[in-house]
């Protein structure tokens, strides 16, 4: 069950495929309107993150701060998401990853600007369909800055740009 994937203390499991577990019961048990036990098993997710993470050098350590960034921001944790991106982003300067993530804490919070600015650094680094995807967070800070005109356009554009890659992709 995932009630026993998330809350095992030793698992079989990867810490991402347990932490997966952890999100998966967090989104059932909000869909059955239990608050509680949703935050419980974001708590749970958070600990194995952490805990996988603890002593591996940014560029391994990294792999896992998507993770770690929708789970603080969901606990309504969205600051310390915003520290770790901003110090994994001066560790790595050349992954486009960390100023997404802050740029994704930066909206959470509310800092339109702010999250524009780091997700502009994400998207000169990043590349092909991953670089298409991010300009859905780069319009809806637009939007949140009240900006609907440029959000439209930044849209427009990201669908041509998905229309025009091969098919395999």
């Amino acid at each position: 069950t995932l009630r026993g994937i998330c809350l095992t203390e030793t698992s079989e499991l990867t810490p991402d495929d347990q932490a997966d577990g952890c999100a998966n019961l967090a989104e059932a048990r909000t869909a059955l309107g239990d608050a509680a036990g949703s935050k419980e098993a974001l708590e749970r997710r958070l600990s194995i993150l952490q805990r996988a993470e603890a002593g591996k050098p940014d560029a391994v350590a990294v792999a896992l701060d998507w993770a770690l960034t929708d789970t603080l921001i969901s606990l309504g944790r969205a600051q310390e998401a915003a520290d770790l991106a901003a110090q994994r982003e001066r560790a790595l300067p050349d992954n486009y990853n960390p100023p997404h993530y802050l740029a994704k804490a930066d909206k959470a919070l509310g800092r339109y600007d702010d999250g524009l600015a780091a997700l502009g650094r994400a998207l000169r680094l990043a590349y092909g369909p991953r670089r298409i995807s991010l300009l859905t967070l780069q319009a809806d800070l637009l939007l949140g800055a009240g900006r609907k005109d440029e959000a439209h356009q930044v849209v427009v554009d990201q669908l041509a740009q998905y229309r025009a890659l091969p098919e395999s992709q």
